[in-house]
């Protein structure tokens, strides 16, 4: 009898283990951000049992005093009215909250959105119909003379209907360029989706880089990068400007040193 009740103890611990395990398994981690009118209202990856995006949002909104999600019911499902207080229609009868899937429009409803673990969702609120939209992508392939190119690619589509993806530049969007986290310049993009950073403010480290460009109606036409954006800059020896006499100064007494200790280097050696 002793025997029986121990077995019995032990399939329902089994048991009972095998249940936090595949509780533990149904848990996933999914990064939101939240991108208002103005600014930024939330950027965080979130652990959730919630696989449904409509689902998952209902419950960030219930979990989160910040943040004050409205739903309503649509003949697709459940859609976004209202995120603290950005409304829907603010702007024109087609502005309102849109989502993003691991950069991509999912072409659906968001209960029809199934989430798995590592997805990243974008909520933002634009106008892509009547104000247009893009979504800027950097180019840091010539960072190292100031420049930085800003295109976006972009939905079109022919008579038929049919969709194809475009790359265009991201024009006249206000860049800023921190040089610490407070002090900023600001560059606004060119036809070409381009800025030039001014060389002096190529300091060596990590800058914050925020972009921005609205319509004349206020709404957002780009899509904000991450709070946490950042450009680095890696400047050596051979980017230096010559032409600059303190720059020109500091490297030729760098030189001295490093010429003055070889050949002490050599002496030392000659006596030995």
């Amino acid at each position: 009898m002793k025997k029986f009740a121990t077995f019995v103890m032990a399939v329902l611990l089994s048991i009972g283990s095998l249940s936090v395990f595949a509780a533990a398994e149904d848990e996933i981690n999914v990064t939101l951000r939240i991108e208002g009118v103005d600014e930024n209202f939330y950027y965080d990856t979130v652990t959730t049992t919630d696989t449904n995006l409509g689902d998952f949002l209902e419950q960030l909104g219930s979990d989160n005093d910040n943040i004050n999600i409205v739903m309503e019911d649509g003949g697709y499902g459940r859609y976004l009215t209202e995120v603290n207080g950005d409304k829907a229609a603010s702007y024109g009868a087609y502005s309102g909250w849109l989502f993003i899937v691991n950069g991509a429009d999912p072409g659906t409803g968001m209960d029809n959105v199934m989430l798995k673990d590592g997805d990243e969702v974008v909520l933002y609120y634009g106008d892509p119909y009547g104000a247009g939209f893009q979504f800027p992508e950097a180019d840091l392939s010539d960072i190292e003379n100031g420049v930085i190119t800003f295109t976006s690619k972009d939905t079109v589509y022919d008579e038929n209907y049919n969709p194809s993806v475009v790359v265009n530049p991201v024009e006249n969007a206000v860049v800023k360029w921190y040089s610490d986290d407070a002090g900023f310049t600001e560059y606004t993009t060119d036809a070409e989706g381009r800025i030039t950073i001014d060389k002096e403010l190529l300091t060596n480290g990590e800058h914050k880089v925020t972009i921005e460009r609205y319509d004349d109606t206020g709404v957002p036409t780009v899509l904000r990068f991450a709070p946490d954006y950042t450009v680095a800059v890696d400047t050596d020896i051979e980017t230096a400007d010559f032409a600059d006499p303190a720059v020109y100064a500091g490297v030729m007494a760098a030189m001295a040193v490093i010429f003055a200790g070889a050949i002490i280097s050599k002496k030392e050696a000659y006596e030995r």
